[in-house]
């Protein structure tokens, strides 16, 4: 992977002690990141915050779990959703089938992180 996504006030510091700035957005693109070029299963916390050069404690003050990480990001990219039917289809969609296309994201999501 690149390069850690955070912006150091004092690079020398000890991330554990402080100083490291991250965000739910810093934690969303390394998880991302991640998910794009090893798939669901290699979304580690651990080995996200190590990649950030964080605590892994930091992750709880924006998600609840490893779940509640996907299901973020699955949320994001259905926010784009009716944007890209209307680019592939020329038409909008109905809130319904919007609603059935998020439910089913959802299920597939929880279903992949608890296998």
């Amino acid at each position: 992977m690149s390069a850690p996504v955070l912006h150091r006030d004092n690079p020398a510091k000890d991330p554990l002690v402080g100083n490291a700035k991250v965000t739910r957005a810093d934690w969303l693109n390394a998880a991302l990141a991640v998910l794009k070029s090893d798939g669901v299963e290699s979304v580690n916390i651990s080995e996200l915050a190590s990649k950030m050069s964080v605590s892994r404690s930091s992750f709880y003050w924006y998600f609840k779990d490893h779940t509640d990480l996907l299901n973020a990001l699955l949320e994001e990219r259905l926010a784009m959703v009716p944007r890209y039917l209307v680019a592939f289809t020329g038409t909008e969609p109905t809130e319904d089938e919007i609603q059935a296309f998020a439910a089913y994201a959802r299920d597939v999501t929880e279903a992949s992180a608890s296998a």
